[in-house]
């Protein structure tokens, strides 16, 4: 069978199980499976695919189809043009998660916090992005920093970012110019109701700390007054409509210049906040 007509018939199966992009996928997974580049897979179309590949390739075909994301599949993410790996141990990134990046990047700072790093793609990210600057990485498993030590040594930042196991800032010291965190932000009676691909394949304390879905953020905005140097900033992601609820978490806290920002799809997205003058 050439490849043309697998893709085609993975298409076919995808969409029938309701895959939102059954193309764009197939076409990611026979890339893996010939562990050749996504814009090589247009070129072979015509070549004949060789038993073993196949094997391969049908087996992550039924992956798919059965809900597992892509990222589980082939065990690695794009985010912010880099791949980064991901396990059942972390989050899976999502490219709403870039607005941080973007808002962050436009803060001047030398010094920062990732507080509940999963697979490291903010601190990793930052850290690749500006050269000039140092940052911590915490989370509370042991595993997910695993993760993210190896995603630091893929690009290449290990030397200027060290990472801490930590109950939110419980281990933590010293002072950043800048914090960032994407907590969990789910009730858990929301659970059932996510994405099968969420659901069934994020760790649920990546998702959900309970039925109170803004406990988080009062944890962060309760103490990280104490980590933030003067007039230093603090980036939260938020889910789409807590706003106004995390606005007033951070106000009640002390926080000034705080300011709600909203991704491409025009939903509440990041929290600003600043600490002092």
């Amino acid at each position: 069978m050439k490849l043309r007509q697998m893709l085609s018939a993975a298409t076919l199966k995808l969409s029938e199980r309701g895959v939102e992009s059954p193309s764009r996928d197939a076409r990611i997974l026979i890339a893996h499976a010939l562990s050749v580049r996504l814009d090589q897979v247009t070129f072979k179309c015509n070549e004949e695919i060789e038993e073993r590949e196949k094997r391969v390739f049908w087996n992550f075909v039924a992956k798919r189809a059965n809900g597992m994301p892509v990222s589980r599949i082939i065990g690695k993410r794009l985010f912010w043009g880099r791949y980064f790996q991901v396990t059942k141990d972390v989050l899976d990134p999502r490219g709403d998660t870039e607005l941080l990046i973007s808002l962050t990047l436009n803060e001047n700072f030398s010094s920062f916090l990732d507080l509940g790093t999963g697979s490291g793609n903010l601190g990793v990210t930052i850290s690749a992005e500006r050269l000039d600057a140092f940052g911590v990485a915490s989370d509370i498993s042991s595993r997910a920093l695993g993760v993210a030590k190896e995603n630091a040594k893929l690009h290449g930042v290990s030397d200027r970012l060290k990472f801490k196991q930590s109950n939110w800032f419980e281990k933590l010291e010293g002072k950043f110019d800048i914090i960032v965190s994407n907590p969990p932000y789910i009730a858990e009676s929301e659970l059932p109701f996510l994405q099968r691909e969420v659901k069934a394949y994020d760790p649920k304390i990546a998702l959900c700390l309970g039925e109170d879905p803004l406990v988080a953020y009062r944890n962060i905005a309760r103490e990280a007054k104490f980590f933030l140097e003067t007039g230093a900033a603090i980036l939260v992601e938020i889910g789409f409509a807590q706003g106004e609820a995390v606005e007033q978490i951070f106000f009640k806290n002390g926080y000034n210049s705080i300011s709600v920002h909203k991704d491409f799809g025009g939903n509440d997205r990041v929290v600003r906040a600043r600490m002092g003058s």
